[in-house]
């Protein structure tokens, strides 16, 4: 696979063009890859410091059954949204490096 640039295509993605077949293909650059992986850990630390400070570690009586059970389905949100981010980052990762091993 070959560099390929066109006009108007967005900065945020690599060009490559395979000089066999022909085929084209955009990859994530580099920023962007480190973006996500680095906003998905973060998010994740953060949603589970927060699980744990305000749910796990509450002896406090005057949190309800209710608010720890809606708490702990947000985070839960989170997290499973997180984690998607770090396997899209990860998945394009591999993508990269294969592109660019050739």
């Amino acid at each position: 696979m070959i560099s390929a640039v066109q006009e108007g295509e967005p900065d945020y993605t690599d060009n490559y063009l395979c000089l066999k077949c022909h085929h084209h293909d955009n990859i994530p650059t580099n920023g962007i890859l480190l973006s996500q992986l680095m906003t998905s850990l973060i998010g994740l630390s953060l949603s589970l410091y927060l699980l744990y400070e305000y749910v796990l570690s509450s002896s406090d009586t005057s949190v309800t059954q209710v608010e720890t059970t809606a708490l702990t389905l947000v985070v839960s949100g989170f997290v499973i949204g997180f984690v998607y981010v770090l396997y899209k980052a990860a998945i394009g990762y591999r993508l990269r490096k294969s592109y660019l091993k050739n």
